[in-house]
Order: C-alpha cells, then structure tokens, then sequence
C-alpha cells in the first residue's frame, strides 16, 4: 500500500512539474511593445519625435517584470539636427546666458537657459562637458532664484549631479539662499527611494551612454533616485538612438535598445512608406489589421504597438490619439485623446493616466485572447558573449539563478529598425571659452 501511494506521489510530481514550470514561464513571459506615431498627411519628423520621446518614456514606467509589458526603444525617425550642431549651440547659449545673469537681466538669462535645455532635451548627446552641463544648470538656478522663482531653482541645482557629483556652490563665496536651496534640493533627491533600470542592445552591437558616460557592453543595470532624469544614447548601425527617461517607483524596470541586422533599416523603410500611403489611422486600425505594421511587428519581434496619431482641428490645435495595436487583429482596448501644448508636446498628467489605463488593459480578457506572446530568437554571439563581460558590479545586472533571470525567459535578440538621429561626435567642450563665429543649425527637409 506505502508503495502504490509512493508511486501516486511521484508520478503526481513528475506531471506537477512541468505543468508548474509552464505557469512560471507564463507569468515570466511579458509582451514586448514598440512605440509607432503614424506618419500622417503634413507631418514632419519635428512634430513626430516630440511625441515617439515622450511615449518611449512613459512606456518605460510599465516595462518589467510583474508589470505590464516590455519596451523595445525603437524609433524610425531622424532628427534633422547633428550631435556636433546642437552642442556649439549650447555652448553659445550658455555663455549668453551667463552674461546676460551677470547684467541683471533674468528674464533674458532664463529664457536662453530654457533654449539650451530645450535643445538637449530634443537630442540628448553621446558625449558632452560635464563641467559645461553642470555650469549652465548652476547660472540658469541662478538666475531662477534671483528670479523669486524658487522651486524651479530647487529643480535645476538638483539636475548638477547627473554630471558633476563634487560640483555645487562654495559657501565661502556664494550667497547664502542659493547655498541653502542646493543643499536642500541635494538633500531632497537623497531622501527619494532607489530605482534600478536595466539596459541592453540587441541583437547588433552598439555603444551605451548614460548621462554623456559610456557603459560597459552587455546587460547593464543603472542607478538613481525616483523622479530622477537621465539622458540615454546608444550608437547603433549607421545612427543613435536618443532618448530622455525617468526612473521609477517600484520593481525593476527593463529597456532594450535596437540594433538592426543587415537589411532591417532598409525593409523598415519600406513598410513605413507604405504605412504612410495608405494614410492609417486609429480609427481605421481600430477593427481591422495593418500589413504594413504587421511585417514591421516580424521585423522588430514585437507582441504590439503603443499607436500613435497626431490630430489637428480648425482651430489649429492639436490632439494626440492613443491605442494598443496588436498584429493581425487591431486596435485592442480603450482610445484615448490627449492635449497637446504649442511646442507638440503630449499633457503630462492625461499622458500618465492614458498609459496607467492601458496597461492596466493588458490583463482584459479581449487583450489576452488577442495576443499570442512570441517565443524571442536567441541573441547573436556577440551578445551572448558581451553580457558575460566583467565589468563594475554597481553597473552590470547581479546575477540571480539562471531559473529566475529575466534574461533566461526573454532572450535577447529582437530586431531593430532604423537608423535615428545621426551626428559628429563632439568630443569635450572648453567651457572657459565662448564659441567663435556664428553657428548655423542646418535643417533637413523631412
């Protein structure tokens, strides 16, 4: 009898096993989306990168483990302004900014200031002077200050430490409120939980920037505090990939950053060409499939689509209108319309509850039924091999078991598209001089 029952229990656990494995690997396996603004009658890559920064972004927020999906950074547009070009810009901006302070004109002062970040806010660069990021972020809370305009001073002195951690004002020297802000906005950040993002390129290889700070090659896992910003370039192919991002509250936030194989870019293109001739929209994605999107989805090796399209109406403002795409089947789930301001930039807050609407729709029925999650490809050699680099244990993933990796469950080795913004590289900067002569910001026709 002992043994009969014996018998029961291990084949009872032999066929527990695997059917429990299966429920680990389903809860394991995320859907991985890609953002895609639909080209549009009249829209330049101007008005489209805007929105594809601000939705990479916010997607970020619900890419993990236990969250809602995986984001693939993926961005077919090109920005019509070079690395090189923006930062000679900056440069000068900040040294008129700076004079401008030093006249008492504040106004002036911190609307120059707002040109330089508006700039790199638009490209952030590879390679930058940390002492000139750091500089221009010092004068322009300056001048914010002596402004009356407090909280934006706290915002910006806490900003001086992405680039310098001993840069700060000498109390020996410095006025005493302005003393006072930066230690409490230093203060404040440091109050703030931890967050952890992990980053990678795949399946190609590239070059990883944080920051204007190279990262070592493979799975690298950075650090900051909630609400934190970092700008992120990653050197793929022929162009980068640029990108502004926060860090988050919660679990673990992962980013994958594309890097196209041979021939990718250009049957991208392709796809996106048509995509545009056939003039789509959400409202004709809304009950039936795309082609053109859903050879792009083989292409990337995405589950859906964040889409994207830009509305104007006869008042000449513009909205934006948001839904999930899945291959094949559709726009799934809810639509939602947002605001955009003058400079086509998405509302803030009706941005954040669009995307926590949609995500939480990820867990709907219809969803669930429309969606058949892709097993990844296995990761080119080269990878592979890059993620086993030693490098700065602060930088590089610690290693879990191999049963409870993300990296087990979701190889890497999706396929990237498109070559993005393209640039010179401007090594370091002299922030002791001002740019000679004019420099010219030449722009290509979309």
């Amino acid at each position: 009898m002992r043994v009969c029952v014996s018998l029961v229990l291990l084949v009872a656990t032999i066929i527990a096993a695997p059917a429990a494995r299966s429920q680990v690997e389903n809860k394991a396996k995320l859907p991985w989306l890609a953002v895609m603004v639909l080209p549009g009658t009249g829209l330049s890559p101007t008005d489209r990168l805007p929105i594809q920064d601000a939705l990479n972004s916010r997607a970020l927020s619900y890419s993990g483990d236990g969250l809602a999906w995986q984001l693939l950074a993926f961005s077919p547009l090109e920005s019509p302004l070079q690395e090189a070009e923006v930062l000679l810009e900056v440069g000068r901006l900040s040294d008129e900014g700076k004079k401008s302070y030093r006249y008492l004109k504040l106004s002036e002062a911190r609307k120059v200031f707002s040109a330089a970040g508006d700039l790199l806010e638009s490209i952030p660069p590879a390679h930058c002077d940390p002492g000139l990021m750091s500089k221009m972020y010092f004068y322009w809370a300056r001048a914010a200050l002596d402004d009356g305009d407090e909280s934006t001073a706290h915002r910006l002195l806490s900003q001086i430490g992405r680039f310098d951690a001993e840069a700060g004002p000498d109390p020996a020297v410095m006025p005493p409120n302005l003393v006072a802000t930066y230690d409490i906005a230093l203060e404040d950040l440091r109050r703030k939980p931890e967050a952890k993002i992990i980053l990678e390129i795949a399946p190609g290889n590239g070059d990883l920037f944080v920051d204007c700070v190279a990262k070592p090659a493979g799975v690298v896992q950075i650090k900051g505090h909630v609400g934190e910003k970092f700008w992120l370039a990653a050197k793929i192919g022929d162009g980068t990939y640029r990108g502004t991002f926060y860090f988050t509250e919660g679990p673990r936030r992962t980013l994958k950053i594309f890097s196209p194989r041979s021939g990718d870019a250009a049957r991208i293109a392709d796809h996106l060409l048509g995509l545009g001739r056939s003039n789509s929209t959400i409202g004709t994605l809304k009950n039936s499939a795309n082609d053109d999107l859903g050879a792009i989805s083989e292409i990337l090796h995405v589950d859906l689509f964040l889409v994207a399209q830009i509305k104007s109406n006869n008042e000449g403002s513009k909205t934006l209108r948001l839904g999930l795409y899945v291959p094949d089947k559709g726009i799934i789930g809810p639509v939602h319309d947002i605001q955009l301001d003058q400079k086509g930039r998405p509302n803030g807050a009706e941005l954040s509850n669009a995307l926590e609407i949609l995500s939480r729709s990820m867990r709907s029925p219809s969803m669930i039924a429309a969606l058949q999650i892709k097993s990844e490809p296995l990761a080119d050699k080269a990878s592979v091999a890059a993620v086993t680099q030693p490098a700065n244990k602060d930088e590089i993933d610690q290693r879990t078991p191999w049963y409870q990796s993300w990296w087990f469950w979701t190889a890497a080795g999706v396929l990237v598209a498109g070559a993005v913004t393209t640039g010179v590289i401007l090594g370091t900067m002299d922030s002791g001089e001002s740019p000679s002569g004019q420099v010219i910001l030449t722009v290509s026709p979309p």
